[in-house]
């Protein structure tokens, strides 16, 4: 056993070095597709984790998701560690949202967000409460945002929350209704179908994994006729 783990300690180390040192994207992406659960709990620990962490830094999103993903595997053999990290990453990932100056970088941010809650969503709903807090603050400078990408892709990242979030017993009432005034305004944008139809998942994701449903109408009437 401990020569068999001597050699998967290698063969990690070997991986994560070409990881980390060799200029194609497409050798990255190979390799670690290699890194199967048979390499899991080596890579989970303090050492090879903070490896994998640096990964994050390549520019490629088809990498960056793959490594996410990865993350979220490892949850199970060093939680937490890795919780520990993801959650500030996510912290990060806010800040690069709400104050980098290109836009380019915070459409970035989005899709790296997008790829935590994907890969761990079950994992941080214990911080739910704070990143809705979050996502309404980057909603409500993003509803007047000329291409609209930054509100479509919050939209997408709030709907997978409520659904990771069954019945949504940890999301206050007044964060679900100021989504839904951002979605109403949404729908009244008729110059951008696809924003309009991002909208309405939401507000569906809302209504069909929240104990919200009997209030929404009164609160919004103007969906009765939607």
């Amino acid at each position: 056993d401990y020569i068999q783990e001597y050699k998967l300690n290698i063969i990690v180390d070997a991986y994560l070095n070409i990881l980390l040192n060799d200029p194609s994207d497409e050798v990255k992406l190979k390799l670690i597709s290699l890194l199967d659960e048979r390499y899991y709990k080596i890579l989970s620990s303090n050492n090879f984790f903070e490896k994998v962490t640096l990964i994050l830094n390549f520019d490629d999103n088809n990498l960056k998701e793959k490594v996410v993903c990865l993350i979220g595997r490892l949850l199970d053999f060093n939680f937490t560690t890795i919780i520990v990290f993801i959650k500030k990453s996510i912290l990060e990932i806010f800040n690069n949202i709400l104050f980098s100056v290109e836009q380019s970088d915070r459409e970035e941010a989005v899709v790296l967000l997008s790829y935590f809650v994907k890969y761990s969503g079950n994992h941080i709903l214990n911080y739910i409460e704070l990143i809705f807090q979050q996502l309404i603050v980057i909603l409500s400078k993003s509803v007047d945002d000329e291409n609209d990408i930054l509100n479509m892709s919050i939209l997408s990242i709030v709907s997978e929350l409520i659904v990771h979030n069954k019945q949504s017993q940890n999301i206050k009432h007044q964060n679900l209704n100021s989504i839904i005034e951002v979605c109403v305004e949404n729908l009244k944008d008729n110059s951008n179908q696809n924003k309009q139809e991002i909208s309405l998942k939401t507000i569906l994701s809302i209504l069909e994994n929240s104990n919200f449903k009997f209030k929404i109408y009164f609160d919004h009437p103007k969906l009765v006729n939607s």
